[in-house]
């Protein structure tokens, strides 16, 4: 197989398979991969007609949820993080062994990062579905809006700018999209895992959550650095099959994702703003007595609260930005009658929580943190 340095961006570059194989194909990943090439090549566009779409989709249901209850998706959420987890796993698995194989070899890094030899179908069939993967999983945000949670901007423009970087450089074949398919496929098995655990009403411990992002976060800077290895071997003359293009939208996609991630992280975890609690009337912590006084939560980035609404009904939403996140009135809260509130924690102890308070104090922080709960709490005394 020839390794010109500049390939043309007009064809898909077939791979010439290992002749045997070293990892051999099931039956259904004998696909024809390079027919998938061709048809990504004469239709440039697709990607950015299913990020119109989707963008379109995502902002014109979050308006027409702006007055409307939350939709209880919990159980679809769990099947569709459970499936994602499997794919991405086998995904993994397959693409990986045949790196790892490649990087052990005599110059193995230079050589799967620059060589195009040393490929077998069923990492090849894997990348194609990577492709595919990222229409299926644009999916993840009508979630979000379903359920009313903030739409942050990393999560429409992480889907949308991958969804068209996966679909423009898959039909070149550069042997450094094994690394990006390797490891996103990799951070995707755990993180939907995570999801999935979460849908269970399983308690996960805040490391775990930390490790998740600080996952993406790795990715993004290692394959920056694959970039930057390869950039480096052709301006010192050496072969490496990359084109200008393709070294052009990895370095954007990967370095402005990296910044977008690092800044979620550390306004997550490592914000100095805490939970508290803010009255517009300026009586401090107790609780106003009249039916026109109202109060906000200001509540630490990234935390969960909880919502008890003035017509019994509970909902929920996560808080990613530090704003003024709720406005109640605070008089009818105050006038509910004991009756209403042990039927609450009837309820809530028939879905798995001990009373009213530890439901409270759960969705407040997932660590549960016992300041923030009481001093929530008192709100509602």
């Amino acid at each position: 197989m020839d390794n010109l340095t500049i390939n043309s961006i007009n064809s898909p570059w077939p791979f010439d398979y290992e002749n045997p194989p070293k990892f051999v194909p099931f039956w259904f990943e004998n696909v024809n991969t390079f027919r998938w090439k061709e048809m990504m090549i004469r239709n440039p566009n697709v990607g950015w007609y299913a990020c119109a779409v989707y963008l379109t989709v995502v902002f014109a249901l979050q308006s027409y949820m702006k007055d409307r209850p939350a939709v209880n998706v919990r159980k679809v959420m769990v099947v569709w993080n459970t499936f994602l987890t499997i794919f991405s796993a086998f995904g993994f698995y397959r693409i990986a062994q045949e790196l790892l194989f490649n990087i052990f070899q005599p110059d193995g890094y230079y050589r799967s990062v620059c060589v195009r030899e040393g490929r077998n179908l069923p990492a090849d069939f894997w990348g194609m579905l990577f492709v595919l993967s990222k229409f299926f999983e644009l999916g993840d945000t009508i979630f979000i809006v379903l359920r009313k949670q903030p739409l942050i901007a990393l999560q429409w423009y992480h889907h949308s700018v991958v969804t068209l970087f996966a679909w423009k450089l898959y039909p070149w074949g550069e042997p450094i999209l094994s690394y990006y398919a390797a490891i996103n496929y990799g951070v995707h098995s755990v993180m939907y895992c995570y999801f999935a655990a979460r849908g269970l009403n399983l308690r996960i411990p805040e490391p775990l959550a930390m490790s998740i992002t600080t996952l993406q976060i790795s990715q993004m800077i290692i394959n920056t650095g694959n970039n930057f290895y390869t950039m480096a071997m052709l301006y010192f003359g050496h072969s490496c099959s990359r084109h200008p293009t393709s070294i052009t939208w990895s370095l954007f996609v990967y370095i402005s994702l990296w910044i977008l991630f690092a800044k979620f992280f550390l306004g997550r975890y490592f914000s100095k703003k805490g939970a508290h609690i803010k009255v517009r009337s300026g009586l401090g912590s107790r609780l106003p007595k009249s039916p026109k006084t109202k109060f906000s939560l200001i509540l630490e980035e990234g935390t969960d609260f909880m919502v008890l609404t003035t017509s019994g009904m509970w909902g929920w939403r996560k808080c990613e930005e530090l704003e003024e996140a709720l406005i109640m009135d605070v008089h009818l809260l105050a006038q509910m009658s004991t009756v209403v509130a042990q039927s609450i924690r009837q309820l809530l102890q028939l879905i798995g929580f001990r009373n009213l308070d530890v439901f409270m104090e759960w969705h407040l922080n997932g660590d549960i943190k016992r300041n923030a709960r009481l001093s929530v709490l008192g709100m509602f005394a």
